[in-house]
């Protein structure tokens, strides 16, 4: 399992000026554990995710709200996960507790504490709207269904000598994606996305996501996001927006989106 950090390696990845990466690997030299890896399944819940709610549109998270609440509600069957993805998710659980381990117990960059770490935001309470006063404890309140967001964050902060503290998520990637020299299309706006909301709930200017080759020899890469405070307000926005649509019984169209304004992987 170890990573030998040759000379060659370290020069290709302080070229690339990676923060975290080669401490990651230096951290491999002597080690040889022990390490658990814990799997749990997500749990399902009436709120909105940073991981996979900020950049679909307000007709997709409508839909997808509308979904939840039947199945709540009714008998409608939710939809089987195959064996295929399920090893995918345990392929992408070791990684992520591997690596935090290594943060934790052999870098010492952060503590359990800033391992994931829960983060949640509510706009409404029970029809109550956090706007007004509320006069009953909050405690006794529950958010309104798709009327709050929450998620859990994967370092937060890191402590990285010189760069400072930042947020960081890991991602897997199949070889194709990671050996090219840009983030792919697919999810660079979605990764932009998610690491902003984080950066906001955990009060952070700069993100690292740190890409995770699944084939061998499983290197690592990052990719640096800047707080874009204006997409974090259109994210917001945008949430708020399906749930008046859900308040209100109405549908939206096409012409009901709102456009995320997306800066990009920062560049060295």
């Amino acid at each position: 399992m170890a990573i030998k950090l040759t000379s060659t390696n370290l020069t290709k990845q302080l070229v690339r000026r990676n923060k975290l990466v080669h401490h990651i690997d230096q951290s491999l030299n002597d080690w040889d554990g022990p390490f658990e890896f814990k799997y749990e399944s997500k749990k399902t819940d009436d709120a909105f995710h940073p991981s996979g709610d900020c950049t679909p549109s307000v007709q997709e998270l409508h839909a997808r709200a509308i979904h939840y609440l039947a199945v709540i509600d009714g008998p409608t069957k939710r939809p089987d996960i195959s064996p295929s993805l399920r090893k995918t998710f345990l392929v992408g659980h070791f990684w992520h507790q591997f690596l935090q381990h290594l943060v934790v117990e052999r870098l010492g960059f952060a503590t359990d504490a800033e391992i994931e770490r829960r983060g949640t935001k509510i706009w409404s309470y029970d029809n109550l709207t956090a706007t007004k006063e509320i006069s009953v404890d909050e405690a006794s309140l529950h958010p309104t269904p798709f009327h709050w967001a929450t998620g859990s964050a994967d370092i937060a902060p890191c402590h990285v000598p010189v760069y400072g503290d930042c947020l960081v998520d890991f991602k897997t990637m199949k070889g194709l994606d990671f050996n090219r020299n840009y983030a792919p299309e697919w999810c660079v706006n979605k990764w932009e996305a998610q690491c902003n909301i984080y950066m906001d709930w955990f009060d952070l200017e700069k993100a690292l996501i740190v890409g995770i080759e699944k084939d061998s020899p499983h290197s690592l890469k990052e990719f640096e996001f800047i707080r874009n405070q204006p997409l974090i307000d259109a994210i917001y926005e945008k949430w708020e927006y399906v749930g008046y649509f859900l308040d209100n019984n109405l549908t939206p169209n096409a012409d009901d989106n709102i456009l995320l304004p997306f800066n990009g992987v920062t560049e060295a």
